[in-house]
C-alpha cells in the first residue's frame, strides 16, 4: 500500500503518514480517498484507536489484525470493494456505529448480528437480497439503513424485536410494504412488523382496517396461524395457495373488501370452521371448501352475489351447499359426479369445467337445455340427462368424442334435435349429426341427407345458420316429412339447396317455403319437367339445375324464373330447346344442355346474346353449327363435341371472347383435321387468324399441327403480308402460295420443310423468309442460302 500512495506523489505520501501520526496521537485514525487496496499494516492495537475512518479506498479485505482494535467503538468502511467481513470483527464489541455504504456485500455478515452494542449501522447501496433473523440480536441498534439494495424486497419480522430501533430506512420502490403509508411512517413500519411477531406465538393475526391492497407476503410465513382478519381494507384478491400455506386456520375473515372470489386452495385448512365473507362481491365458492370436516361450519355471503353453487344449491343451506361442493371435488379424483335430484334449472357452469369427468348423471332435474359449455368435459364416456324438460340437445355434444353411453329418455325434445328418428338409430348417428351441426357454424353448409331414414328435422336455431342445405340421398319419404320449426324470417339466410340422387319424381312440400333460395340443384333425380312449384315460388332462383334427370320438356311457368344465370338441363331426354328459354330468361350466362337430343338450336336464344357465356350442346343430334351461335358475342365456352357437325363458318372467328371450343374429331370443312386435333384453342386462334388477317394482314398458324398449309389460306391471297408457320409438323410448302402478292415475310421456325417453291420468286415483295436452321434446306442449294 505505500508503494500505491507512493505512486500518487509526495503529497499523497505526506497526508498518509500525518494521518498516522495524528491518531498514535489522538486515537483517531482518517485516510480516506487515497486509493488504498489494503489496510495499513502500521495500525497496532497499541494505539488504542476509537474511531477509524477508511472511506473512499478500494479496499477489498479487512485482515484478523484489525479486529484487535477492540477499542474502536465507530467503524467506516464506506465506498470500498468489500465481499464480506471476517468473523473474527467479534472482537470488536465496543463498536457503537459501523458504516458499511457502497461495498459488494451480499448478505449481512453473521459477525455483524453478534456486535450487541452496535447502535448505528449503514448498508446503503450494496447487493443486499435479504436481511437474517439474526438481526434482532442488536438490541442496542437506534438506527438501520438499508436503502439503494435493489434485490431487498422484504424486511425480516424479527426487527420487531429492536425495542431500540428509532430509524429505518429502505427504498419504497424495491421492498414490499401490504400499505403506502407503511414506506413512510416508522411508527406504522414497526407496528405491523411487532404485530407479526407477535402472531407467531399467538397463532392470531388482525390486519382489519389498514387499508391494504393485497394480502402482505409475510402472512404465509405463519405457518400455524389459526386466526386471520384482513376485514375492511381494500383488498382485491387472495393468493390462491395461501391456505396450503395456512393449514391450521381456524377463522378467516375478509369482511368488507372487493373479493370476487375466495382462494382456490381453501379447502386445504381442514378445520375451518368460519369464513365471513360479507361486503365483497365474491359470486363463487371454490369446490374444495367441500373438503372441511366441518360442514356445519359458519359460512357468511351475500346470497345475491354468488353464482357457484346456483341459487338452487347455497339458498339450502351450509350443509348442502358444502356436501354439494364436496362432490364437485371428489369428481377431480374419480371422474364422476352425480347431481340427481337437485331441482336443478340449468346445467351448473362449474360441472363443465371438470375436463377430466368420465361419468355425468344429472338425472331427474328441471333443465330445459344443455349448455355448450359441456364440450369441455372431452373426457365423458357416459351422459345421463334424463327425466328433465330438454326441448333440444346441444351440437356441441359432437365435440364429446369418447361417449358410448347417452339417455336422454324422459324430455320432451319439441325442437327435434335430435329427431326421435335418429334417437333411434343410436348414438353414433346422433353425434354424427350433431357433427355436421358444428360444421355449418363454420362453413354454413348443412350435409343431413346421408342421416334421413324416416324424416328429417331442423330447429330453428340451427337453421339462421345454415346458407347451403344439402339433404343428398334422403329418401323420398324422409324428404316428404321434412320438418321445420323455423320463421320464414329465420330461414332468410338459407340460399342453396342440394337435392340430389333422391329418387324424386315431384318436389317435397317444403322446397316452396323457402322463398330466399338462389340455387336449387336436383340433379340426379326423376323428374320430367322443372317442377311449376318451383317455378311459382323461387322467383329469386339464379341457379337450377335437373342435370340427369327424365325432362322431355320444359313448362312456360320457366318464364317467371327470370332471373336465372345458370341453367343445367343436361343429360334428358330434350329434342329441342324451348322457345320460353331465349324468349324470357334474358339474364342466363351459362346453359348446360350436354346429352340430350337436341337437333336444332332455336333462333330466338339470341335473347341472351349480351349475357350467355357458356353454352354446352356436346353429344346431342345436331348436324351443323346453329347460326344463332355466331350472335351470341358474349361467348366464352362453345362446347359441340359428340355432335355431327361437319362445316365450321369462317365467321365462327368474330367471337373475340370466345376461349373455348370442343368440336366433334374430324375434319370441318374450312377447318382442317389437323387443326381440329390440336385443340379448341388452335381452332379458335385459326378462325379469328383469317378473319382478323384482312385487316391487319398477319397469319398466324403457329403451333396448330399443320402438316399441310390449309387451302382455306387462299381467300385471304390479297392481304396477307406476313405468314407464320412456325412449330408445325409441316414438310412443304404448296406451289400457290406464289398467288400472294403482297407477302413480304414468311417464318418457318422448328418445321420440317426442305424445299421452298420456286412459285415464291413470282412474289417481288417477298423480303423475308425465316428458319432456324439454313443446313435444313435443300432447295435452294446452300450456297444460295449463305447469300441471303
Amino acid at each position: 500500500h505505500l508503494q500505491d500512495i507512493a505512486a500518487r506523489g509526495l503529497e499523497a505520501v505526506m497526508v498518509y503518514l500525518r494521518g498516522l501520526h495524528i491518531a498514535m496521537q489522538t486515537g483517531k485514525l482518517d485516510i480516506c480517498g487515497q486509493g488504498l487496496r489494503f489496510y495499513p499494516d502500521e495500525v497496532t492495537p497499541d494505539w488504542e484507536l476509537t474511531f477509524m475512518r477508511l472511506d473512499r479506498n478500494m479496499i477489498r479485505h479487512v485482515p484478523r489484525k484489525a479486529c484487535l482494535l477492540t477499542t474502536l467503538t465507530e467503524l467506516s468502511l464506506r465506498e470500498n470493494a468489500l465481499p464480506d467481513l471476517p468473523e473474527t470483527m467479534t472482537t470488536l464489541y465496543r463498536l457503537k456505529t459501523l458504516a458499511l455504504d457502497g461495498n459488494q456485500l451480499q448478505e449481512l455478515p453473521t459477525a455483524v448480528s453478534a456486535l450487541t452494542g452496535l447502535e448505528r449501522l449503514t448498508l446503503t447501496s450494496n447487493d443486499l437480497a435479504r436481511l437474517p433473523p439474526s438481526v434482532s440480536c442488536l438490541g442496542a441498534l437506534k438506527s438501520l439503513a438499508v436503502e439503494g439494495n435493489p434485490r431487498l424486497a422484504q424486511l425480516p419480522v424479527e426487527i420487531a424485536e429492536l425495542r431500540a430501533l428509532e430509524s429505518l430506512t429502505f427504498d419504497s420502490d424495491t421492498v414490499f410494504l401490504p400499505c403506502p403509508q407503511f414506506h413512510t411512517d416508522f411508527a406504522t413500519v414497526m407496528g405491523y412488523l411487532q404485530q407479526l411477531h407477535a402472531a407467531r406465538k399467538s397463532l392470531r393475526l388482525d390486519l382489519s382496517n389498514r387499508d391494504l391492497t393485497s394480502m402482505p407476503a409475510d402472512v404465509v410465513l405463519i405457518t400455524g396461524l389459526t386466526v386471520l382478519s384482513l376485514a375492511r381494507n381494500g383488498i382485491a384478491r387472495l393468493p390462491d395457495d395461501m391456505m396450503e400455506k395456512l393449514p391450521k386456520l381456524v377463522m378467516l375473515d375478509v369482511e368488507s373488501n372487493h373479493l370476487v372470489a375466495l382462494p382456490e386452495s381453501i379447502g386445504a385448512a381442514r378445520g375451518l370452521t368460519c369464513v365471513c365473507a360479507l361486503g365483497n362481491r365474491v359470486t363463487r365458492i371454490p369446490s374444495s371448501l367441500g373438503m372441511v370436516r366441518d360442514h356445519g361450519m359458519l359460512l357468511e355471503l351475500d346470497p345475491d352475489q354468488v353464482q357457484v353453487p346456483p341459487p338452487e344449491i347455497y339458498r339450502r343451506g351450509i350443509n348442502v351447499t358444502l356436501g354439494y361442493l364436496k362432490l364437485l371435488e371428489q369428481a377431480r379424483g374419480t371422474g364422476a359426479l352425480s347431481l340427481n335430484k337437485q331441482e336443478l334449472g340449468a346445467l351448473p357452469v362449474e360441472v363443465c369445467e371438470l375436463g377430466s369427468l368420465t361419468d355425468l348423471s344429472v338425472s331427474s332435474n328441471r333443465f330445459t337445455s344443455l349448455p355448450a359449455a359441456l364440450k369441455r368435459c372431452s373426457q365423458l364416456t357416459r351422459l345421463n340427462v334424463s327425466n328433465n324438460m330438454l326441448e333440444a340437445l346441444p351440437p356441441e355434444l359432437a365435440a364429446l368424442t369418447d361417449l358410448t353411453d347417452l339417455d336422454c329418455s324422459g324430455n320432451p325434445l319439441t325442437a327435434s334435435c335430435p329427431s326421435p328418428d335418429m334417437l333411434a338409430r343410436g348414438l353414433p348417428h346422433v353425434l354424427a349429426y350433431f357433427r355436421r351441426l358444428l360444421d355449418c357454424k363454420q362453413t354454413g353448409l348443412l350435409e343431413v341427407g346421408a342421416l334421413a331414414h324416416e324424416a328429417l328435422s331442423l330447429e330453428a336455431t340451427t337453421v339462421t345458420s345454415v346458407t347451403s342445405l344439402c339433404v343428398d340421398t334422403a329418401p323420398p319419404y324422409a324428404l316428404a316429412a321434412f320438418q321445420f320449426s323455423a320463421s320464414p324470417e329465420q330461414v332468410e339466410g338459407m340460399a342453396e339447396l342440394l337435392m340430389r340422387r333422391c329418387q324424386l319424381d315431384q318436389l317435397p312440400a317444403f322446397v316452396p317455403t323457402l322463398g330466399t333460395l338462389t340455387s336449387v340443384d336436383l340433379s340426379h333425380n326423376s323428374f320430367r319437367g322443372v317442377p311449376l312449384e318451383l317455378c311459382m315460388a323461387l322467383r329469386e332462383l339464379r341457379a337450377l339445375s335437373l342435370e340427369h334427370n327424365m325432362v322431355t320438356g320444359v313448362v312456360a311457368e320457366v318464364s317467371m324464373l327470370s332471373q336465372l344465370t345458370l341453367l343445367n338441363l343436361g343429360h334428358n331426354k330434350l329434342a329441342s330447346i324451348p322457345d320460353v328459354i331465349g324468349e324470357t330468361l334474358t339474364l342466363l350466362e351459362t346453359l348446360l344442355l350436354p346429352n340430350n337430343a337436341i337437333q336444332v338450336v332455336p333462333g330466338n336464344l339470341r335473347g341472351c346474346k349480351d349475357t350467355l357465356k357458356t353454352l354446352d350442346l356436346e353429344h346431342n343430334a345436331m348436324t351443323m353449327l346453329p347460326p344463332v351461335c355466331l350472335e351470341l358475342t358474349r361467348l366464352v365456352n362453345l362446347l359441340l363435341e359428340g355432335n355431327k357437325v361437319s362445316q365450321l363458318p369462317l365467321s365462327l372467328g368474330k367471337l373475340i371472347f370466345l376461349e373455348q371450343l370442343t368440336v366433334p374429331a374430324t375434319d370441318l370443312g374450312n377447318v382442317p383435321q389437323d387443326v381440329v386435333l390440336a385443340g379448341g384453342k388452335a381452332i379458335i386462334k385459326y378462325l379469328c387468324g383469317l378473319e382478323d388477317c384482312e385487316s391487319s394482314g398477319l397469319l398466324d398458324l403457329s403451333s396448330m399441327n399443320l402438316r399441310l398449309l390449309p387451302p382455306a389460306v387462299r381467300i385471304v391471297t390479297s392481304s396477307l403480308t406476313i405468314l407464320k408457320l412456325d412449330d408445325n409438323p409441316l414438310v412443304r410448302l404448296p406451289t400457290w402460295l406464289g398467288e400472294f402478292q403482297a407477302l413480304q415475310r414468311i417464318s418457318l421456325r422448328n418445321t420440317k420443310v426442305q424445299r421452298l417453291p420456286a412459285t415464291l420468286g413470282a412474289i417481288s415483295s417477298l423480303s423475308e423468309v425465316v428458319v432456324d436452321a439454313s443446313e435444313r434446306l435443300v432447295s435452294p442449294p446452300p450456297e444460295v442460302v449463305a447469300s441471303g
